[in-house]
């Protein structure tokens, strides 16, 4: 990855989040040419919203 992958959320959105592959999609941001300090999510992320 070019930066960190962040994903602000507690421990409980943590496992729903898990359950699919929005993490995968906070890492994908991350090797995204150009992007300068971190890929974030908030704890609403949902695979395959922009």
């Amino acid at each position: 990855m070019r930066v960190d992958g962040l994903i602000y959320a507690d421990d409980a959105m943590i496992e729903l989040i898990r359950q699919d592959q929005a993490p995968e999609q906070v890492a994908n941001v991350a090797f995204l040419p150009g992007i300068q300090h971190a890929s974030l999510a908030m704890p609403d992320i949902h695979w395959g919203y922009g």
